[in-house]
């Protein structure tokens, strides 16, 4: 009910925004009484333009007002008019009872999550529904974890009450989340490509912290036609990319093809 009253709230007060431009020049060619009458129509309406215009009602135009990117106007109602963020709330409200990519974390993560600084800080960015991140935390780590999707930031806080540990989880979109400087002594990126954060991922690392970094490659569409070309690395791609920070020394670089994943993994060491 409180959606359906807001919505028609919303659309009412658009359509007065357009009716006080008309309603200036209405004014001019009416007589003194009616003029008086429209004038303080006039009035009104410009009170509730001014006053709505921007405001946490306008779902067009409002920006962020909290952590994660949610206007008021989506925390009262429910609705989300980001389209990503929505597509990877239902992606993980399908799995509620299970876990899309199991509870396991990555293989990659096990091997190699003891470069770390032992007890440090840990940043997991797009840490989806958690079995990294929780599994990093099982190991003494202070695991922050960063998502875009409410659903699976639940489902993390689920996961680690269940290996009873502790993760501070943020819901923020990480195309406009600032990750700081010098705080963590690792973070970790599986599965998510934007090419643009690595940068702030050196800066975000303290002296001597460790990335591990793990993304499908763009022969991982022979196994899975669906997924989006953009967010597949080129051969060499990632090793060229980590080259080009100065601040970034790689400790391991491989691209692996088993027959069902086609991935690209690194491990990079900031400078001291």
């Amino acid at each position: 009910m409180l959606t359906i009253i807001i919505y028609y709230y919303v659309n009412f007060i658009k359509w007065l925004n357009t009716q006080c431009f008309f309603l200036h020049f209405l004014v001019l060619f009416t007589d003194s009484k009616k003029t008086v009458q429209l004038s303080k129509m006039l009035i009104i309406l410009n009170l509730l333009c001014m006053l709505t215009r921007g405001s946490l009602f306008d779902v067009q135009n409002a920006q962020a007002k909290g952590r994660g990117g949610y206007t008021y106007f989506q925390a009262l109602t429910g609705q989300d008019l980001d389209p990503d963020r929505t597509r990877w709330d239902k992606v993980y409200q399908k799995n509620n009872s299970d876990y899309l990519y199991g509870k396991n974390p990555a293989h990659f993560l096990v091997e190699n999550y003891n470069l770390i600084p032992q007890a440090g800080k840990v940043l997991d960015i797009a840490m989806g529904e958690g079995r990294n991140a929780v599994f990093l935390a099982t190991k003494g780590y202070h695991v922050t974890g960063v998502d875009f999707s409410a659903v699976g930031i639940s489902k993390a806080k689920r996961l680690a009450r269940e290996k009873k540990v502790r993760i501070q989880a943020i819901q923020a979109d990480l195309k406009k989340y600032q990750l700081g400087e010098s705080l963590y002594d690792g973070i970790v990126v599986f599965y998510y490509l934007q090419r643009t954060l690595f940068p702030q991922i050196e800066k975000a690392l303290k002296p001597g912290g460790i990335l591990i970094f793990e993304n499908y490659i763009s022969s991982q569409l022979k196994y899975n036609k669906k997924m989006d070309p953009e967010f597949l690395l080129q051969p060499g791609e990632l090793k060229k990319m980590i080259a080009d920070i100065p601040g970034f020394e790689i400790l391991k670089n491989s691209e692996s093809d088993d027959g069902k994943e086609a991935v690209s993994s690194i491990i990079v060491r900031k400078k001291l």
